[in-house]
């Protein structure tokens, strides 16, 4: 089965990645790329640009599903908004 919704929030960056690993979410593994987890906001995986960022964007990368994340109030707004915009969904995304 393929093409599943999924929901959180507040993941913030790496404080809470961990509520996402496949030891406390094992579930995920039966997931595709097809399927879709969407992050309700504090994701935090864009704030410095720095290393750690990055370590933390390859991290959701590599998940079994595709995320979207809505921004939240703990979201760096101003590198958000350099990011390209892309036809996704029917929307327009960062």
């Amino acid at each position: 089965m393929s093409n599943r919704l999924l929901i959180t929030g507040d993941t913030h960056g790496e404080i809470d990645i961990h509520k996402l690993s496949t030891k406390n979410f094992p579930f995920q593994k039966e997931l595709d790329k097809t399927d879709i987890l969407i992050v309700l906001g504090d994701f935090g995986v864009l704030w410095d640009n720095s290393s750690n960022d990055k370590y933390i964007q390859k991290w959701w990368n590599d998940r079994y599903f595709t995320t979207i994340a809505v921004a939240g109030n703990h979201e760096n707004y101003d590198l958000l908004y350099k990011l390209p915009v892309v036809e996704k969904f029917g929307g327009r995304l960062y």
